[in-house]
């Protein structure tokens, strides 16, 4: 699949006018203007029906969240995280999302759901409430792969961090102008120390909720920006596995561009430059591998492991078999019929993007990612046409 210029006008033109699909509908409403703030409070027009659905969604839940603080805040700040996570590091597009289902089949894990990434903060108190405005709010299927958008299964908890707070990286998708304001939270780097502890309470926060309501289960994470905050997470964490996931540039790249078009979609306030967007993205990228090549050797040996996505998704068995030995997992042959179960059901039902490379993206590839591509051992592609 590729994506011409008259495609990208019609992703433009038929943009999900919904006004009710949009998961930023949970957020807090202090947060909400605190980054309407960043933005100018410069909404585009085609927007405002989304604006004042997240709006109205904001006020209306401000009640459930004083008495949600109310009833759990002490019981949430005295809940322990015993077993430090395990966190899935790789790059959007790269298998992770696939990953982080199959440890979703181990009961005796736990992770964070779309009900309470999308809504952090009444998710405890209200439920069944909650379930309702997030089916509501939500499309039923993932924009870039049409994967069943499920409240009950994993996301990343880079949402939840959004909804609360404005030290997400998340939030460039609701106002794309100032995507490269917000890549700043990716790293932390460019942050004032200040504002990196309160990162740091705000994420340790959030897992904490989870682990009060999962029982002290550990958690499995998926959150592609963990990527670049290895050196916090492994302080925060000590004993955290981490895994890292790689694919193909060439598809990578296809398969990120249409991420962020149809991820945007659900997300955006604004209209954005389809350009500086994709280089944003193609920074960051760079930017994630050198942190993590820079700092994983903070981690140590037994608890990181890397996985090719194009061995992985031929048969995640053996794969998964070998984690469980290598982070002292309990119970795989327990689990390993519900792996097996799931993975069959994927090769029968999901049908995977087909994709057409062309020069230009063999170009763009060859010109950013080469170093990627060469360490990983890729074949070098050659455009057809000079």
């Amino acid at each position: 699949m590729t994506l011409t210029e008259h495609e990208q006008m019609n992703y433009d033109v038929k943009h999900w006018k919904k006004l009710k699909s949009t998961p930023i509908a949970g957020y807090n409403l202090k947060t909400f203007f605190r980054v309407l703030a960043d933005a100018r409070f410069r909404v585009s027009f085609k927007y405002l029906p989304r604006f004042f659905w997240v709006l109205w969604t904001c006020f209306i839940t401000l009640p459930m969240r004083v008495i949600e603080n109310i009833k759990y805040f002490r019981k949430i700040k005295n809940t322990k995280i015993e077993k430090d996570p395990i966190f899935i590091i790789g790059y959007y597009r790269t298998g992770t999302t696939y990953l982080h289902l199959l440890f979703a089949k181990d009961r005796r894990l736990s992770y964070m759901s779309n009900l309470e990434g999308y809504a952090p903060l009444f998710y405890l108190s209200f439920e069944k409430l909650t379930r309702q405005l997030m089916e509501k709010s939500l499309p039923p299927t993932r924009p870039m792969d049409n994967v069943p958008l499920h409240l009950d299964e994993p996301i990343e908890e880079e949402y939840a961090v959004g909804a609360i707070s404005k030290y997400s990286f998340y939030n460039a998708l609701i106002f794309p102008r100032k995507f490269d304001y917000y890549s700043k939270y990716l790293s932390l780097d460019d942050c004032k120390p200040k504002d990196v502890e309160k990162w740091k309470k705000v994420y340790h926060q959030a897992l904490q909720k989870v682990t009060f309501k999962n029982q002290g289960k550990q958690l499995v994470l998926k959150n592609p920006p963990n990527g670049f905050k290895i050196e916090h997470l492994i302080k925060m964490y000590p004993n955290a596995k981490f895994i890292f996931t790689y694919r193909d540039p060439y598809i990578l790249w296809l398969s990120m561009y249409k991420f962020y078009l149809k991820t945007m979609e659900i997300f955006a306030l604004q209209k954005w430059d389809y350009e500086k967007i994709k280089n944003g993205y193609v920074r960051n990228f760079n930017t994630m591998l050198k942190k993590i090549e820079d700092t994983k050797h903070l981690i140590p040996p037994e608890n990181y492991v890397e996985i090719k996505y194009e061995d992985f998704v031929q048969n995640p068995i053996p794969f998964m078999k070998e984690l469980y030995n290598k982070f002292d997992l309990v119970g795989y042959e327990d689990v390993e019929p519900e792996f097996i179960t799931f993975y069959k059901k994927q090769q029968s039902n999901y049908i995977p993007n087909k994709w057409e490379i062309i020069d230009d993206v063999i170009r763009d590839v060859n010109e950013h990612w080469e170093e990627y591509r060469k360490k990983y051992g890729y074949p070098l592609r050659e455009p057809c046409f000079s």
